[in-house]
């Protein structure tokens, strides 16, 4: 169904084809025309009329910081019809009768500088840390850096505001997020970037160089947190007790403690002597027994009864100190 036109709308439409006219025959009308500049550069987020005019300076008071229409994205020139600014003049009263001279077309191109993407750093951080998924966790936040960079205006206090955002198909912890882009407290326009949300937890580094064989101290340790995921890795979160533990294999200032570099102490070695203890129905029994192989911590190791001479499999539960499991 046709919408009828409005006698406002075509009185606009009726100016606008009366300024191409007189554009046409080259008629002066009332005023002196505006003469629209081929192509024009501008900096702010709306196209200003002195920025498009060829003499500014010439424009009746007022005129020229008139607002004609939204700008374009920066570094994206656009194209315009003067039909287009015939009819964008038509919100002013006193600009109805104005004729246009110029070509059909004319070009805008915005000027623009890079976004410093620490802003946009700094806005995904604030969302996230409201979103129930991440709410109360130690995040760690990335956003790439886009291969084409996301301009903006030179002039004004540039905002960014996360509007939105979803994950990226089959990339974990990447996400897509819509950002409003907002020049003196004004939005200008919404682009989107890519960043990447690391859930922390914190887990043991090395304090100082450890070398093979020697036993973890508390003043050997620290911590740092890292993303959660590294338990996947055999790193040690602090959950876990790494005091007494055996150094397996060298470790660097500030690298991540990890099950493979780490092993239960010596409690006995072969050849030495042990201490048995054996409970049963409430009776404890303290044997003394001879190692036949080295033993670690929770290792079960073969022995020899001192005085019987029967051998028996023992657990090391410390230091040249075993007991028997029935």
């Amino acid at each position: 169904m046709r919408r009828k036109t409005t006698k406002r709308e075509c009185r606009r439409l009726l100016a606008a084809v009366l300024g191409l006219a007189a554009l046409a025959f080259d008629s002066r009308g009332d005023s002196d025309p505006l003469n629209i500049r081929n192509s024009s550069m501008i900096s702010g987020s709306d196209i200003l009329l002195r920025e498009l005019v060829h003499s500014p300076d010439l424009l009746p008071e007022g005129w020229g910081d008139r607002v004609v229409m939204k700008a374009p994205a920066p570094g994206k020139p656009q194209q315009y019809s003067l039909t287009t600014l015939a009819y964008a003049l038509q919100q002013y009263p006193d600009m109805n009768d104005v004729a246009l001279r110029g070509e059909i077309n004319f070009t805008v191109r915005r000027d623009g500088v890079p976004l410093d993407m620490k802003l946009a750093h700094d806005a995904v951080v604030a969302f996230v840390e409201q979103e129930e998924q991440w709410k109360g966790k130690e995040l760690q936040v990335e956003c790439d850096i886009p291969r084409a960079p996301i301009l903006v205006s030179p002039q004004g206090a540039i905002e960014v505001r996360i509007e939105n955002f979803s994950p990226e198909g089959g990339s974990g912890d990447y996400h897509l997020f819509d950002a409003a882009l907002y020049v003196d407290g004004k939005k200008d326009r919404t682009v989107q970037f890519r960043a990447r949300v690391l859930a922390l937890q914190e887990f043991w580094v090395a304090a100082q160089p450890l070398s093979r064989g020697q036993t973890v101290m508390p003043e050997d340790l620290k911590t740092k947190w890292l993303p959660a995921d590294s338990v996947r890795r055999g790193f040690i979160p602090i959950g876990e007790i790494v005091a007494g533990l055996q150094v397996d294999r060298p470790v660097r200032l500030d690298q991540p403690l990890s099950r493979h570099c780490l092993q239960q102490p010596v409690c006995a070695q072969r050849g030495e002597f042990i201490t048995v203890v054996s409970e049963r129905s409430g009776l404890q029994i303290a044997l003394r027994a001879k190692a036949l192989g080295d033993g670690r911590l929770g290792e079960n190791v073969l022995c020899m009864n001192e005085q019987s001479k029967r051998r028996l499999l023992v657990r090391m539960v410390g230091s040249k100190q075993a007991t028997v499991d029935f």
